[in-house]
């Protein structure tokens, strides 16, 4: 179908609303969001249909495309696309391709498997913020001096604090040299807690 505007109350969120507007019950069946989630403008929803005359069930996948009109009556837009279909959004999180019954055409087969193959394409997140990094070989920052243990203060952008030197980023070909990730938590900052105190014995000497 085509684009749908409606006017939502502001203070509805884009997942509330979906999730009354996707639920109903009839005599003869029963439509139930089992589960949705938000990936920016896009939703990706498992909707539970269950025929009360047979007992059949099934739970299939919805992607609805979203805009926002915040200064017009019909504020809040929407195009829902049945995995059927053969949506070309692919960002679904598995915890919701799991829900899903088994494929009812080969649109939504495939579509289950290219999210799953975009997902394999994301590479892996390298780092948490309170991480801790220390290269094997100190890094040289002109007339301040050098630093090996950084913590990860930020992600995107992905940014990094040294004792001593304050916030700072680094290139790929930094990132590239060889280096230990101390995970954040207690040990890693009892590590940088180490690494203010060689500071202040510096200073001090």
């Amino acid at each position: 179908m085509g684009w749908l505007f409606v006017n939502k109350d502001a203070r509805m969120s884009a997942k509330d609303y979906f999730i009354k507007e996707f639920s109903s019950e009839s005599e003869n069946g029963k439509l139930t969001v089992l589960d949705i989630s938000m990936r920016g403008s896009t939703s990706y929803m498992a909707i539970e249909r269950i025929n009360k005359r047979t007992g059949e069930r099934i739970v299939f996948a919805v992607v609805c495309l979203t805009s926002q009109r915040s200064r017009e009556y019909y504020n809040f837009g929407y195009k829902d696309i049945e995995e059927d279909m053969g949506p070309c959004y692919y960002d679904c999180p598995e915890r919701i391709l799991r829900k899903l019954t088994v494929a009812r055409s080969e649109y939504a087969l495939k579509w289950r498997e290219s999210c799953r193959a975009a997902r394999a394409k994301k590479p892996a997140k390298l780092f948490n913020v309170g991480d801790v990094l220390v290269f094997k070989q100190p890094l040289f920052f002109g007339n301040i001096g050098k630093f090996d243990t950084f913590k990860v203060t930020s992600l995107k952008p992905l940014r990094f604090w040294a004792v001593g030197l304050g916030a700072c980023r680094f290139r790929k070909s930094t990132l590239a040299r060889e280096y230990k990730v101390v995970p954040a938590g207690a040990r890693a900052e009892k590590l940088f807690s180490n690494a203010k105190r060689q500071l202040a014995k510096r200073i001090a000497a």
